[in-house]
């Protein structure tokens, strides 16, 4: 049996998708967005539909204007978006950090009819980014204030030894021998 490739099919298909999913007309209109999307950014396919992309803030196409290209969308000047990382304005007002994959859509005469966005979130990545350049910061605070504690003359020579090393570039290498008595 084969599959029919009807309307409802294609929206079941486009539905399941985890990333959202926008399609727009040549004048950059929004025509169609899947359910990821519309949990993504907030908004409804039917509030949606007939309104320009740039109600998204893309940070990516507002350079692009502001570098002299058309009023909306940056896609049908270049045809396409791979891995473009941009932040859109959710409903609420948040930025949401995000990856881009966009294609122009061309009928079977090569003209433009459309274009078709996919987006993937990546605010947790982002986030967990922070997150890791807190804690370095942090690790080097600690680095700095770290000290060793040594009261034999012994140690206070290693201890003097390694702080006249540190005034210079030059690699040091520490050997420390522990003697059980």
């Amino acid at each position: 049996m084969q599959l029919p490739l009807d309307d409802t099919l294609w929206k079941a298909v486009i539905d399941t998708m985890e990333e959202g999913l926008m399609l727009v007309d040549p004048n950059g209109r929004i025509r169609f967005v899947n359910r990821a999307f519309e949990g993504l950014l907030g908004y409804s396919d039917a509030e949606l539909r007939g309104k320009g992309c740039e109600i998204f803030q893309c940070d990516r196409c507002f350079t692009a204007r502001a570098d002299g290209l058309d009023k909306y969308c940056v896609l049908f000047k270049k045809g396409e978006a791979h891995r473009s990382e941009c932040t859109f304005r959710h409903r609420d007002g948040r930025r949401l950090h995000l990856l881009k994959n966009a294609a122009v859509i061309r009928d079977r005469h090569g003209r433009i009819v459309g274009g078709v966005e996919t987006l993937t979130d990546l605010s947790r990545v982002v986030a967990g980014e922070k997150l890791i350049a807190s804690l370095q910061q942090q690790l080097r605070g600690r680095r700095q204030e770290a000290s060793i504690v040594g009261e034999s003359p012994a140690m206070r020579q290693v201890l003097d030894l390694a702080a006249s090393a540190a005034q210079s570039d030059a690699p040091v290498v520490l050997y420390l021998s522990l003697i059980h008595i």
